[in-house]
């Protein structure tokens, strides 16, 4: 007969609680402890710098681009996201007057990919009343980062007053204003 010893571990007991599946069972809770520890990394040569992926309009098409390579770390392993053009947007419509975000991010595989809108916001709603659309701007939010993935940017759609926007589309000039921006990780309040 074998007698358990009385420091002998418990082979009973479950572990999964110490990680991070078990511990935040809840998705939105486990998507937000992902989006700030997925994050974009560069270094060489014992220096530390951060390099942003450069999101931006690929010259003639509807798609987004970023012109650097980066390195990022997913799931605590680092990977190589190579420079892509023209990622193509959702197929989507945006009404009249009404302002968006769109999500720039990359997986594991090293692609890139853009999801959105988070939400459209109408520049002209009577009930806020908008002082500007810079304004209506600020309502805008980015679309939630896909488990497993790392944020690389975002690109922010000012739709024109008189016409939809409809993706995908040939030209994203044709759009409104658009602007781009570079993300390290996740925002918290985006």
């Amino acid at each position: 007969m074998a007698y358990a010893k009385f420091d002998d571990p418990n082979v009973k007991v479950d572990g999964s609680q110490m990680k991070a599946y078990g511990a935040f069972w809840l998705a939105t809770q486990r998507r937000a402890l992902q989006g700030i520890s997925n994050r974009l990394i560069n270094g060489t040569a014992g220096t530390q710098t951060f390099l942003t992926a450069i999101v931006g309009a690929a010259s003639g098409t509807g798609g987004i681009s970023t012109t650097n390579a980066v390195t990022a770390v997913m799931d605590g392993a680092v990977y190589t996201i190579a420079a892509q053009a023209a990622v193509a947007i959702t197929a989507t419509t945006m009404g009249t007057n009404t302002v968006a975000k769109f999500l720039v991010y990359a997986g594991t595989n090293g692609s890139v990919f853009v999801s959105g809108p988070g939400n459209v916001v109408d520049k002209g709603d009577s009930v806020k009343a908008y002082a500007s659309a810079a304004a209506a701007a600020l309502d805008a939010k980015l679309p939630d980062l896909p488990d497993g993935y790392c944020a690389l940017g975002w690109c922010q759609i000012q739709g024109p007053v008189a016409s939809k926007v409809i993706f995908p589309m040939t030209a994203i000039g044709t759009c409104g204003t658009v602007t781009y921006g570079d993300l390290v990780c996740m925002p918290l309040n985006q």
